[in-house]
């Protein structure tokens, strides 16, 4: 399985190979759907629209591919460009990832070992 920086750059390269025109929102789309479906519950690229944020002072990081169209002039072409170059910076800044313990990851059970909602 390949990593999502090798993901984010191919799919940045060949854009219409995983949708169906080269326009930056559709890439971040995918991109965001990606990252969802892998079920982590602090996603990278949440992480790197917190970065976004503090390194260009946007306001607020609630749409991260925003901000980077924005930092971009608004021309997807070079968003597409500068996507993988600022995640590679965003990559070597941030801190090494800690470890999780097994028992962080075991769902919590309700009392009596029963399911939510059946009674």
């Amino acid at each position: 399985m390949e990593s999502f920086r090798e993901l984010l750059g191919k799919i940045c390269l060949r854009p219409q190979m995983y949708v169906a025109r080269r326009e930056f929102t559709l890439v971040a789309a995918f991109l965001t759907g990606y990252e969802y479906a892998q079920g982590n519950p602090d996603p990278e690229l949440t992480q790197f629209g917190r970065w976004l944020v503090a390194r260009f002072g946007y306001p607020s990081n609630f749409f991260w591919h925003r901000n980077l169209l924005d930092h971009c002039g608004g021309d997807g072409a070079v968003a597409l460009q500068r996507l993988p170059e600022l995640y590679d910076e965003f990559v070597a800044q941030r801190p090494p990832a800690r470890k999780r313990r097994p028992a962080a990851r075991a769902a919590k059970r309700p009392a009596g070992g029963g399911s939510p909602g059946m009674g």
